[in-house]
């Protein structure tokens, strides 16, 4: 017992730096996508991956959700049965409504497939994003296996194959592609190579979780007791579609309403740039979590508040460390992306002022979710995706790059705002924010 905490302080280490290559490799994806496609395509691909990662939380019914949530519950009070039943039900609503949009898909590109040679202007990513229509199950099938992980407490492998894997075989298959072969890569050819990756991935996922699933549940006798978790896994999916509303919807309406098809790509760029901070968040929380999930879960919030001191203290030093090093090198960063996206200098430093905003007081939502409070910023959440969209079409209209730039920090600092206003009410932490 005494070796308990050295085990779990071990194995926050070796999540920690998993989730910073993970980041790093993701950066290092869209880095190199921006300079073989281009300002504009990379725009396109970057629009079409955020609509199909929406598209798959709904394809998914927020099942793949309520896994991390309900599973841990089953195996730890051994409610074999329930966890049987869940798995059994999940996976059948899965993998049926994931065959259908596939073979829904592949209709689609087989009638699309005599026009991909036509010039569609600038409603072109329409018919990428529908000739790519069957990647979509591939995204959901990877993204429910790898929550099914979790929920099974084999977070280590969930991490490791679908964060970190998937960005080094993307890597590894584009270079392979580009220099080996000596092939010029398109939007489409990206999109093959992203499916395939995630077929490898989605294959190892499977034997792992073949492996490493308790064998007591496949013995089990399946209960269908799925009231509670289906209504829980419909709010879920309902606030994580939302929320990726929320962060997609100014690179989707800058390619709607914007004025130029490149300055899509621009911001897609920023926003992999602005990547860093939720870097640094993610690592702070890393470190914070051993010691947080027992003050949470025993309710002493003294513990928590100064927890919450620490955590935000660390993120402000680090998070105005970085944003100083972006200032610095804002030119040297983006002509990394290509010399087109080098005119987003001013877009970018306005950008990094919202996301420094999310990260320093980015606590409240992680307090929040420990202490079972995360489900009141849905409200919250949903008004501010329907303000995004009203402000951020008119600002695109009159100022497009910076019109988007602009409405997104303003959406983050209310957002900001609002949980730190939820935490002191519901969880009694000051933020400080408030005083």
């Amino acid at each position: 017992m005494q070796h308990k905490p050295k085990v779990l302080v071990f194995h926050s280490v070796i999540m920690l730096v998993i989730v910073v290559l993970s980041s790093l490799a993701t950066y290092l994806v869209n880095m190199l996508l921006a300079r073989f496609l281009g300002a504009e395509y990379f725009g396109n691909y970057s629009v079409i991956i955020s609509i199909f990662t929406m598209l798959s939380i709904v394809l998914l019914f927020g099942n793949n959700y309520s896994a991390v949530k309900f599973l841990p519950e089953y195996i730890t009070q051994k409610k074999w049965q329930l966890a049987r039943g869940y798995l059994k039900k999940t996976l059948k609503i899965v993998l049926i409504t994931c065959i259908a949009i596939k073979v829904f898909g592949i209709i689609v590109a087989l009638i699309l497939l005599p026009f991909t040679q036509i010039n569609l202007g600038r409603y072109e990513f329409l018919h990428v994003a529908c000739y790519m229509l069957w990647v979509i199950p591939l995204i959901a099938i990877g993204t429910y296996l790898s929550d099914f992980l979790r929920g099974i407490n084999r977070i280590f492998w969930s991490t490791l194959l679908y964060n970190f894997l998937n960005p080094i075989l993307f890597i590894i298959v584009l270079l392979v592609t580009f220099y080996l072969f000596h092939i010029t890569v398109n939007i489409y050819q990206t999109f093959f190579i992203c499916a395939g990756v995630l077929l490898v991935i989605i294959f190892l996922q499977f034997l792992v979780c073949r492996k490493k699933t308790p064998k007591e549940i496949f013995l089990a006798t399946p209960d269908f007791k799925t009231k509670e978790w289906h209504k829980t896994s419909w709010q879920l999916m309902v606030a994580h579609f939302v929320l990726m509303m929320l962060f997609s919807s100014e690179m989707i309406l800058l390619k709607i309403f914007g004025h130029s098809a490149i300055n899509v790509g621009i911001f897609s760029a920023i926003l992999t740039i602005g990547s860093l901070y939720w870097l640094i968040f993610n690592a702070v929380a890393y470190v914070l979590m051993p010691h947080i999930s027992p003050s949470a879960l025993h309710g002493d919030r003294t513990k928590m508040q100064a927890l919450y001191n620490i955590g935000t203290l660390i993120l402000t030093v680090l998070v105005l460390s970085l944003t100083v090093l972006i200032f610095i090198f804002r030119y040297f960063l983006l002509r990394h992306f290509g010399a087109e996206f080098v005119s987003g200098v001013s877009a970018l430093v306005l950008v990094t002022v919202g996301y420094a905003a999310v990260i320093i007081f980015g606590l409240p939502w992680y307090f929040l979710g420990l202490t079972g409070n995360q489900q009141r910023l849905l409200g919250p959440i949903i008004f501010l995706a329907i303000f995004n969209i009203i402000i951020t079409i008119i600002l695109v209209h009159y100022f497009d790059l910076m019109g988007a730039a602009v409405g997104l920090v303003i959406t983050d600092v209310l957002l900001v705002t609002w949980q730190s206003i939820l935490l002191k009410k519901h969880v009694g932490i000051k933020p400080l924010l408030i005083v």
